[in-house]
């Protein structure tokens, strides 16, 4: 796992969390892919045509966001009161009353950079661009009925809308990916001060942030590529500095950098927008209590690994009951195994406990922690030695486990 808890790429990220449950079915049905295919894919499933009835609501997002000279004709077509109108897929999702945000429209000039959220949250391999198993864990809380309307428009279901699960995961891996900077922004008392932030606001908190990163990680760094890293995070740093006090004239390094430490947040219930067009965000009564408890750990592993579910029950009130009988939870786990597991019959021990917790907590109102999950694991080992098998890492941890026979 990266120690250096800060994303590597957030050049023009992808807003809207919902299009990573189609790059990631794409992404699993090869051995490996190319950035190139995959963000193809991904804009010609978002531009496809359908011809639609004006709405109100349509028509208030076309006058919004549809702004470019390209959109002259569809403009003028709703100013003569036409009925029927032509419009991309993702249009139509994104001007649904369900989304809290309605900006995050893919272009096709993007197509190489948005594959880039999918290797920053741990669901796929950089360099292969192949699915790893917690792109299979985010795929097992994904319907077929989302995926298809991803392919093919459907008005009865908007894949962008995220699930309780979906939500859930992705918060994890987005503490577990950038939670040193989503840590030390959103405990910033400059910001925590402000009834509202804008994007422009927030991003010029980053710069501080990154010396700081790299100060703490600095004497840790192990290799040149750490090394490497943190270089750009300074240069990044710069960037950021040189925006500050100008005129808005478009996305530059700072709003490149900070909006997706915002966004996805608004659809994981962290953040809010009173106007869902702007990039303007408060915090929501939920999001601050997710963070009063956050931002107070000291290690981010230890409170994935033992809190993280307990403080997802609270902040969310899901009113879910601790789980403590063992036989329960490793039922739970075995399940989860039987999902993920590979043609070897491996999966990874902590892929089943995420996989498990998250089905446990929103199906069956009962919590436990990673944590809890892995001893368990061990312990039954111990008594059952047929029933389990493990890989190890290189420092003699398992990591992988393997069920023999049922538990």
């Amino acid at each position: 796992m990266d120690f250096i808890k800060v994303f590597k790429n957030t050049n023009r990220s992808m807003q809207r969390p919902g299009f990573l449950k189609y790059l990631t079915y794409r992404c699993s049905l090869r051995d490996s892919s190319s950035l190139e295919l995959l963000g193809k894919e991904l804009i010609s499933a978002g531009s496809k045509k359908v011809q639609t009835q004006l709405t109100p609501l349509l028509n208030e997002y076309i006058l919004r966001r549809l702004t470019d000279r390209i959109y002259r004709d569809l403009r003028e077509s709703i100013k003569k009161s036409t009925n029927s109108i032509y419009m991309e897929t993702q249009d139509l999702y994104l001007a649904d009353s369900q989304l809290p945000s309605k900006v995050g429209k893919l272009t096709g000039n993007d197509w190489r950079k948005y594959p880039y959220l999918l290797s920053s949250l741990g669901l796929m391999r950089k360099g292969t661009y192949s699915l790893l198993v917690r792109g299979k864990v985010f795929l097992e809380l994904v319907s077929d009925a989302e995926i298809k309307a991803l392919e093919s428009y459907k008005p009865e279901i908007n894949p962008l809308v995220l699930t309780h699960e979906q939500k859930a995961l992705l918060l994890y891996c987005f503490i577990e990916n950038d939670g040193f900077i989503l840590k030390e922004l959103y405990s910033n008392p400059n910001l925590l001060a402000l009834k509202d932030f804008s994007d422009r606001q927030t991003g010029d908190f980053l710069p501080a942030i990154y010396r700081k990163v790299v100060k703490s990680f600095n004497p840790r760094a192990r290799n040149g590529e750490d090394k490497d890293r943190l270089q750009r995070l300074l240069s990044s740093a710069e960037k950021i500095e040189q925006w500050k006090g100008k005129p808005y004239t478009g996305k530059g390094a700072r709003e490149d950098s900070v909006t997706v430490r915002l966004e996805p947040l608004v659809d994981l219930g962290l953040l809010q927008k009173k106007d869902p067009y702007t990039y303007r965000y408060s915090i929501t009564k939920e999001g601050r209590k997710f963070f009063r408890v956050f931002c107070q750990v000291t290690e981010i592993c230890s409170f994935l690994k033992d809190a993280f579910f307990k403080t997802l029950n609270n902040t969310f009130s899901l009113k879910a009951t601790p789980l403590r009988k063992h036989s329960d939870i490793l039922s739970a786990l075995f399940k989860a195994y039987e999902q993920i597991k590979s043609p070897l019959g491996y999966a990874p021990i902590k892929e089943i406990a995420l996989l498990a917790a998250i089905k446990s907590l929103f199906s069956e109102k009962r919590y436990f922690e990673i944590g809890k999950a892995s001893k368990l694991i061990m312990k039954y080992q111990k008594s059952h030695p047929n029933a389990i098998r493990f890989q190890v890492n290189r420092a003699g941890t398992p990591v992988y486990v393997k069920f023999s026979e049922r538990v």
